[in-house]
């Protein structure tokens, strides 16, 4: 729960059982890898799946920074780490979330999005934006 929520305010759990998904499709993977093993070789295999596992699976960016910079990731990354915009904006009649996650999407939202007179922002790259969202936190 450290990497959910706002900085400065309680965590908050996750919109979706994510351990629950992602040991259930790690299981349906492992199965489909052992019918294939069996197919070929006649033998069974064990599938065996656990949570915790699956939930460490669904927060790679998180452990990442715990790896690497051996600290806890924080409520810090309200939008997706490694690209932006991917995050929730209020408009006027409630929320959206945008996600620019490549070039091509990004030009495609900036150009239907009051885009600059330069062109500017819509050229913006991955990094310029990421400078943006940081800026702006």
């Amino acid at each position: 729960m450290s990497i959910t929520g706002e900085p400065g305010r309680a965590p908050v759990k996750t919109g979706n059982p994510v351990a629950d998904i992602n040991a259930g499709i790690l299981a349906v993977a492992g199965i489909a890898a052992a019918y294939a093993h069996k197919l070929q070789t006649g033998r069974g295999q064990i599938v065996d799946t656990s949570l915790m596992e699956a939930r460490a699976a669904a927060d790679l960016l998180a452990r990442r920074d715990l790896l690497r910079d051996r600290r806890v990731a924080g409520p810090d990354r309200i939008g997706a780490l490694l690209t932006a915009p991917y995050q929730a904006f209020r408009a006027s009649d409630g929320w959206i979330n945008i996600g620019g996650a490549n070039q091509a999407n990004w030009e495609r939202i900036a150009g239907g999005a009051r885009p600059s007179a330069s062109g500017a922002t819509i050229r913006a790259s991955r990094p310029t934006r990421r400078a943006w969202r940081t800026s702006t936190r």
